[in-house]
């Protein structure tokens, strides 16, 4: 089964990431994101707390400015919250009668309080989310839709200060092939 990009910054309770990666049509997902760690010390501890037993991790480096990238898979997005980093993070899928499928996203910020403009300044001021669906948009709570991927830039000063954040998208889901796989 084929797999088509997924950007999804705001999955991680962490500020400053950025998540990109696929989305199949049955709700697996492949993600890689990248944030900036505060000191090369957390690198171990994060990549320990982005895997579970349903939460694979496949690569993990960072560079000497403490940018961190992480890729991991699962077959079901919806289990993501079970590794220790994404465990404020909520995804659910809603099936409607007229055949689409709506993705929404819960993030939860445990800590609800604004940041320091120096931490936002180190962290980046602002969160852009990029996500491919495997069908066309629909409707989304996102600020751009284009084909199948909705855009949001969330403000990192912002989202600190909310206990969460909800992300949805829905979107037409691929005809099954009457023939099945090939």
């Amino acid at each position: 089964m084929g797999r088509t990009p997924v950007h999804i910054v705001a999955l991680l309770p962490l500020a400053g990431c950025l998540v990109t990666g696929s989305l199949d049509p049955a709700g697996g997902a492949r993600l890689t994101f990248k944030l900036r760690l505060v000191s090369v010390a957390h690198f171990e501890s994060v990549r320990a707390g982005v895997q579970s037993p349903d939460v694979t991790l496949r690569s993990a480096a960072m560079t000497p400015a403490k940018w961190a990238t992480f890729e991991v898979e699962c077959s079901d997005i919806r289990k993501l919250s079970t590794a220790p980093v994404f465990a404020t993070t909520a995804i659910a899928f809603t099936d409607d009668p007229d055949g689409t499928r709506t993705v929404t996203a819960t993030l939860g910020n445990a800590v609800s309080e604004p940041m320091s403009p120096a931490f936002v300044r180190y962290e980046g001021s602002d969160v852009d989310i990029s996500i491919q669906l495997p069908g066309d948009v629909t409707r989304s709570t996102a600020a751009s839709t284009a084909g199948r991927t909705v855009n949001w830039r969330i403000p990192i000063a912002d989202a600190s200060s909310h206990p969460e954040t909800v992300l949805s998208a829905s979107f037409r889901q691929p005809a099954a092939d009457p023939d099945g796989p090939r």
